[in-house]
Parts: C-alpha cells; sequence; structure tokens
C-alpha cells in the first residue's frame, strides 16, 4: 500500500490509522484539484476527516471505521463507539455478537 501512495502523492493526499494487531487499517485519499480539507481526528479503528469540494461552499464529513474481529475486542470497540455516539448496522455499542 505505502508504494501505491508514494506514486500517487503528487496529484492526491492521504491520511492514515495503522492497523491493531495483524489486520486492518484505514486509509483515505483525496484529489487535491478537487477537494480541500480542513482537519481530521484519527483514533484506533476510527478516522474522520472534514473536506468541502473546491469552489463549493458546503463542509462534509468522511468516516470511516474498522471493527475488530474478536468477540472480547469486539465488546470493548463497542463500548468505544457508544461513547462516541457511533452506531453500526443500527446497534449502538451493543455487546451482542453481531458482524460488523
Amino acid at each position: 500500500m505505502e508504494e501505491i501512495l508514494n506514486k500517487i502523492k503528487p496529484k492526491y493526499e492521504q491520511v492514515t490509522v495503522d492497523a491493531k494487531g495483524s489486520a486492518g487499517g484505514i486509509v483515505v485519499i483525496w484529489n487535491l484539484a478537487e477537494v480541500t480539507t480542513d482537519w481530521w481526528i484519527g483514533i484506533p479503528r476510527i478516522l474522520t476527516r472534514k473536506f468541502r469540494v473546491i469552489r463549493q461552499s458546503e463542509w462534509f464529513l468522511v468516516s470511516t471505521i474498522y471493527g475488530p474481529h474478536t468477540l472480547v475486542d469486539r465488546g470493548r470497540f463497542l463500548l468505544i463507539c457508544k461513547s462516541l455516539g457511533i452506531c453500526i448496522r443500527n446497534r449502538c455499542g451493543s455487546l451482542q455478537e453481531t458482524s460488523i
């Protein structure tokens, strides 16, 4: 992935959140000629970035989430989501077994 990101760098920008464990991670890539960005926040497994299409006034948010595989880690992750007000598949931090 790093090789791909280095090739597109002159025209595109990206922000990443590294994986927790052996798999996962997040990357958001945007075209610098099309959108501008103001701020971003990255915490384990969650990334949110604020964007605006150039020559338009409205800003929008892009949020990405990846959840853990194990039930123990999933439970902790869903508690974090609940505390942030994030719902996944209509479940707001439910500890019941679910596929994320």
